[in-house]
C-alpha cells in the first residue's frame, strides 16, 4: 500500500484488548475453554494468545463483550458468541520451560456451527475468496485426508538430524521431553524414531540442535517397526513451515 493512501480494507483491524472465553471441541466428548483477551478485533475477525495447542482450520467457539460496531447481531446482549475458523497459530517465542503460548487468528463465520461440525467435530473448513462487505465470512468444508499412516503427499528429504521432541498434555503443558533422530523432513513434516515405550501425546513441540527451528506439531500415525525396539511417528508442522 502507498504510504500516505487510504486503506482499501472492508474491516480494519483495531488493536483491542477484550475478555474472551475459547471454547474447542478436540474430539469427540474432549471439550476444553480457556480465558484470555483479545489484541485485535474486526468484524470478521480477530487475534489472540492461548497457552493450549490447537489445529488451524478447526472451530471454535468465541464468547466476549464485543463493542456494538463489530456486531453484525445480538447487538443488545451483553456476551457475543460467534464462531470463528482457526486461520494460523504462531508460537511465541521464547518457550517457557514448562509450556506454550501461541498468538491465534481467526476469521469469523456466524452465530452457529455448520451441521458437518455437529457430526464430527473435527471436520476442517477453508474460507471462500470473497468477503462481502460488511459481512462474516464464508467457508467451505475442506475433503477429508486420514487413516493411521496417512502423510502429506508433499516430498519428504531423507535427512537425519538430532532433535528435541517435546511431548503436551491437553493443557499445553511439556510432560516429558525425548532427544531423538529425524528420518525423513520437508517444510510441513518429520518422522522421527522413538526408542521407548511410551504414549504418545497428540501434540508435540519439536526443536532443532541449532535452535533455528522450533515449531508446534501434531501426531498424524506411528508404528511399531518390524524387527526394532522403537516406534516411526510422522508429524505434521501447525504453526510454520521447517527450515529445510
Amino acid at each position: 500500500m502507498i504510504v500516505g493512501s487510504k486503506s482499501t480494507r472492508f474491516h480494519e483491524r483495531v488493536k483491542m484488548k477484550i475478555p474472551l472465553k475459547v471454547s474447542y471441541n478436540e474430539n469427540i466428548g474432549n471439550v476444553w475453554a480457556e480465558k484470555t483477551e483479545t489484541e485485535e478485533i474486526t468484524i470478521c475477525g480477530g487475534g489472540f494468545v492461548i497457552s493450549r495447542p490447537l489445529e488451524p482450520n478447526r472451530l471454535i467457539n468465541l464468547k466476549l463483550p464485543m463493542p456494538r460496531r463489530f456486531r453484525l447481531y445480538a447487538l443488545e446482549n451483553e456476551e457475543y458468541e460467534v464462531w470463528g475458523i482457526v486461520r494460523y497459530i504462531k508460537l511465541i517465542e521464547p518457550v517457557s520451560y514448562s509450556r506454550i503460548f501461541a498468538r491465534v487468528g481467526t476469521a469469523l463465520i456466524g452465530a452457529y456451527p455448520p451441521r458437518s461440525y455437529l457430526q464430527d467435530p473435527t471436520t476442517k473448513y477453508d474460507l471462500k475468496p470473497i468477503l462481502q462487505r460488511e459481512s462474516l465470512w464464508e467457508y467451505r468444508e475442506l475433503p477429508r485426508f486420514g487413516g493411521k499412516y496417512y502423510r502429506s503427499s508433499e516430498d519428504r528429504q531423507n535427512v537425519e538430524m538430532d532433535v528435541s521432541l517435546e511431548l503436551l498434555d491437553e493443557n499445553g503443558k511439556i510432560v516429558e521431553t525425548i532427544e531423538t533422530r529425524t528420518q525423513n523432513v520437508s517444510e510441513s513434516g518429520m518422522a522421527v524414531l522413538i526408542h521407548k515405550n511410551l504414549e504418545i501425546s497428540r501434540y508435540v513441540l519439536i526443536r532443532s540442535k541449532n535452535k533455528m527451528n522450533t515449531l508446534l506439531a501434531v501426531v498424524r500415525g506411528w508404528r511399531k517397526l518390524d524387527g526394532l525396539d522403537a516406534v516411526r511417528v510422522h508429524l505434521e508442522f501447525i504453526s510454520g513451515k521447517w527450515n529445510v
